[in-house]
């Protein structure tokens, strides 16, 4: 990067000739142009004529084009006032002619001390610049790397802490059904790790995490579970909605999975579809029914799972429990955000 100093550069028109000036600013291997105080070109060096001078705008008279938005307007007065105003240099990157450019404007004084003339130095920073995009983009990639080792790790950790609930289930009847509840909600956080080990850091989709939570309570349902999708919306969820609504969904399968009668009909259904606001989850299971005088919203004959699901629920979602003939629906509707 080139070096400049805060403090003014004196400037004589009487002490050089302009064909010496010129031989000293043509030995900078950098573009240096010498500027009037609103931006035209005085004087150039070979190195800025050979760069910026392909169509013969790059004169005296002209606008410096790397300061220039469009033909004959300049890009900020504001920029070089400052410099004036100040009496200071200043710095600073642009993007022009298919470069990256780092720029150095300093004030030139007269012999009165009247800032007159300002110097614009032009280094070429394009490769400093990719080389700094990939070596951030290999930071990025490592960050992506660990993050992924450690949902794996977490999720692995998970199924572990599942098997070992499982043996505690066959060793001690009187705690088979808080076992069960610890597993289906150990079951639906590990399934969203196991979704993020391998999205890179792309929204979790609704769908993915319903599929996956019915595919790990499928394994521990004595009941068939079955699902259905007619939503063509990918619902996209960020990692602090998507483990509370895993949780949700797999609460609800449990629940169906409690309350259902253990007969040969027996059946549990997920579905999701559209609606015009967002996605609808229903749950049903049949043959089921409600408690007498249930009420989620007062709060009559609910359990620690509903609670749990209330406690849950984001506020772009509702729950709603009914009871249609022999079979009790649960209908989670999630409003995009």
């Amino acid at each position: 990067m080139m070096q400049t100093g805060s403090t003014p550069v004196p400037l004589s028109a009487s002490s050089t000739s302009i064909d010496t000036l010129q031989a000293v600013l043509d030995e900078i291997g950098h573009p240096v142009v010498l500027l009037t105080a609103t931006g035209q070109i005085v004087q150039a060096n070979q190195a800025a004529t050979r760069i910026f001078d392909d169509n013969g705008d790059f004169a005296p008279g002209k606008f410096c084009p790397l300061l220039v938005a469009r033909e004959d307007t300049p890009k900020s007065l504001d920029y070089l006032s400052a410099v004036i105003a100040t009496g200071t240099s200043t710095e600073g990157e642009i993007w022009r002619f298919g470069r990256w450019w780092n720029l150095v404007l300093v004030p030139l004084r007269n012999l009165d001390g009247e800032v007159r003339r300002i110097g614009l130095f032009a280094e070429d920073v394009t490769q400093r610049k990719k080389e700094q995009a990939a070596r951030l983009e290999q930071e990025r990639a490592l960050a992506r790397t660990l993050v992924r080792e450690a949902h794996h790790r977490i999720k692995n950790q998970l199924q572990g802490l599942i098997g070992l609930l499982r043996g505690m289930k066959d060793a001690r009847e009187p705690y088979e059904s808080a076992i069960d509840a610890a597993v289906g909600r150990v079951a639906s956080i590990a399934a969203v790790h196991c979704l993020l080990t391998r999205e890179r850091d792309q929204p979790l989709r609704f769908l993915e995490i319903v599929r996956h939570t019915v595919l790990g309570m499928r394994t521990e349902s004595p009941i068939p579970i079955d699902i259905s999708v007619g939503a063509k919306r990918d619902l996209l969820l960020t990692e602090e909605d998507a483990i509370p609504l895993a949780l949700i969904v797999g609460e609800l399968l449990m629940n169906a999975m409690k309350h259902t009668e253990r007969c040969e009909d027996a059946q549990i259904e997920v579905s999701l579809k559209d609606f015009d606001a967002g996605t609808e989850l229903a749950i049903s299971n049949t043959p089921a029914l409600l408690p007498v005088g249930f009420s989620r919203e007062e709060r009559r004959h609910i359990h620690d799972g509903l609670d749990l699901v209330s406690a849950l629920l984001p506020r772009s979602a509702t729950l709603q429990l009914s009871q249609h003939a022999s079979t009790v629906l649960a209908v989670l509707t999630i409003r995009e955000s």
